[in-house]
Parts: structure tokens; C-alpha cells; sequence
């Protein structure tokens, strides 16, 4: 069949809600001196290959520990239907980055509430529209590493072309929305555990560390 109208979110139209009662807390610097914007993960900036800290000036998106509500909520200034949606890493598709992860869309009626409530997934509300596993990504770094020649190449470094998933391929409904709130189910560190590292990767199951988000939708330019 004929393939659906899509274009770009404009990221200038996009925009994380900081302070959320019942959201995670977000890194507001790098712990190394480095601070950062309320605007990093809709900047426009990520890295040319894994680990290339310099094109980002060290900046990352979300948290390095452990939080109690692992999700962040990020609006739109007008309503949307999501088609796809790219997750390009900090640390190159391992340690604190996203690995198991959700996408939810308010379905509620008027303004989003002041704070999230703890039932927010089942009060009928939310819409959960992705459920995704970029696990085997770490796979492909590893086979990277043995050849870093290869980093910034985007036959062998996932890191280039970021993570990225069609909506469709998880929700068959997929409704229009102001908000989305995106839950970090595992780090890499919670996927791979004792693998990755030996000692202090349980502090880091649901962290995330992100140089960008972008996002597409259905409809008319």
C-alpha cells in the first residue's frame, strides 16, 4: 500500500516539562563542572559516532541514578499523531542510555494535571503507543570496539543514525496528543547487569542519558 504522509516535528516546537510532581528529577549538570539548558534534548545536537562527547560539549539529557518514576513528559504546541520517533545515545548504546523503554500519549480531556498521579498508567489517561527493546545495539558496539576505525561510519556505528521505531509497529490506534511521556524501563546497566558491570550497575537500572529526540508525524505539512 501507499506509504502515509510524515514530516519532522519541528524540535523548536517541542519542549521537556521540568519540575513535574511525580516525574523524574533531570540532571541540571554532568556532575564535571558542565551545566546544563532546559533544552538539550530537543537542541538539534548529537554526536557523529560513538562517543564523541566533543560534538555535544559534554551535554547530555536525563539522570545517572536510579529514580522512583523513571519517565519525563514532553509537550507539543499543537496536538499530534506520532509516526516514528529517533533516540540518538550519550554513551554510545550502553551504560546509563535507554535500552527497554516506553512512549505514552495523553488521552485525557483539557490540560495535563499539575503533577502525575501514581496510578497515571492505569487511571485511563495515558495511552502507551511504543514498547521498545534496542538491546542488540550494545551487541553491534561491541563489534565496533574491535575496530574503532569504524566509529562515525554508519555501516558499523549505530551511534550515527540513532535508534529508531515506527509507531505503528506497537499501536494499532495511535491517537493525537499534546503530551507524551516517554518511561525508561531498563538502562543498558539493567539489561546487562554484572556484564557491563561488575558492582554498580543496579544504582543505574532506570537512569537515562540521551543527546537527542526527534519525532515525526502523520498528516499535512
Amino acid at each position: 500500500g501507499k506509504l502515509p504522509n510524515f514530516y519532522a516535528v519541528d524540535r523548536n516546537d517541542l519542549s521537556v516539562l521540568y519540575g513535574r510532581t511525580g516525574d523524574a528529577q533531570i540532571d541540571t549538570d554532568n556532575g564535571y563542572g558542565v551545566t546544563f539548558s532546559k533544552y538539550e534534548l530537543f537542541d538539534g545536537q548529537w554526536m557523529s559516532g560513538y562517543q564523541c562527547f566533543g560534538d555535544v560539549a559534554y551535554h547530555y539529557f536525563g539522570w545517572v541514578k536510579n529514580q522512583d518514576n523513571p519517565w519525563f513528559t514532553f509537550k507539543s504546541k499543537e496536538p499530534f499523531k506520532m509516526f516514528k520517533a529517533r533516540v540518538y545515545p550519550y554513551w554510545g548504546f550502553r551504560q546509563y542510555d535507554p535500552c527497554q523503554f516506553q512512549i505514552w500519549a495523553y488521552t485525557g480531556s483539557g490540560e495535563l494535571p499539575e503533577a502525575t498521579p501514581s496510578d497515571w498508567r492505569t487511571n485511563g489517561s495515558w495511552k502507551m503507543i511504543a514498547d521498545v527493546d534496542i538491546s542488540d545495539l550494545w551487541l553491534k558496539i561491541q563489534d565496533l570496539l574491535t575496530d574503532t576505525a569504524n566509529v562515525g561510519n554508519p555501516e558499523y556505528d549505530p551511534c550515527v543514525n540513532g535508534a529508531e521505531f515506527q509507531i505503528a509497529d506497537y499501536c494499532s490506534d495511535i491517537p493525537s496528543s499534546q503530551y507524551y511521556r516517554f518511561v525508561v524501563v531498563n538502562s543498558f546497566y539493567g539489561v546487562y547487569k554484572t556484564e557491563m558491570d561488575p558492582n554498580s550497575w543496579s544504582a543505574r537500572v532506570s537512569t537515562i542519558t540521551m543527546s537527542e529526540l526527534c519525532v515525526w508525524k502523520y498528516g499535512e505539512e
